[in-house]
């Protein structure tokens, strides 16, 4: 089963992607875009994803920039450094 979402992201980590359902054999597939009309750059990571400008312990997206994530039970977060920003992400459920 398909699913877009479009999450508006902030400074606080929010989870984007839900790892629940998700196994070693049929893990939970995402994408997640920042669209190339961005203004913040948005990083992407688990648990551990700080807030803010620290914004330490993800990877970033900047503007244009997409992520393929396979995930098998953690959540997973996104957060800007400054303001908000728009994503797009695809999950697919086996």
């Amino acid at each position: 089963m398909a699913r877009a979402i479009n999450p508006t992201i902030s400074t606080t980590p929010q989870v984007v992607v839900n790892g629940e359902g998700g196994s070693a054999s049929i893990p939970v597939s995402a994408v997640i875009l920042n669209p190339t009309t961005a203004t913040a750059t948005v990083y992407v990571g688990g648990a551990n994803l700080t807030s803010a400008t620290t914004a330490t312990n993800g990877f970033p997206l900047v503007a244009g920039a997409s992520m393929n994530l396979d995930v098998v039970t953690e959540d997973i977060y996104a957060v800007t450094a400054s303001g908000t920003q728009a994503i797009s992400v695809m999950l697919l459920r086996g």
